[in-house]
């Protein structure tokens, strides 16, 4: 793919072999639920779901923001002075 990617995500599980996911924002389609900002807006990016891949691989994914949402975080959460949200 030659998009810059969303988020990489490495995950070790306790046998060592580490699993590395490349996660990229999936463009608004007809079929994407929310496309519209709250302003009317047209949305570039799907809120709901991503294309993922797998280093290990090279099946392409469709993932959701509801199950994966809960490991992603903003820029700004990675420095000590701001809480996550």
């Amino acid at each position: 793919m030659t998009t810059t990617p969303y988020a990489v995500i490495e995950v070790t599980p306790f046998s060592g072999q580490s699993q590395v996911m490349t996660i990229y924002r999936k463009p608004v389609t007809p079929t994407t639920k929310q496309q519209f900002t709250q302003g009317g807006e047209r949305k570039k990016y799907d809120t709901d779901r991503y294309f993922a891949t797998l280093k290990r691989d090279d099946d392409f994914y469709l993932i959701q923001h509801h199950v994966f949402g809960k490991v992603l975080r903003k820029y700004n959460d990675f420095f000590a002075d701001k809480q996550p949200t």
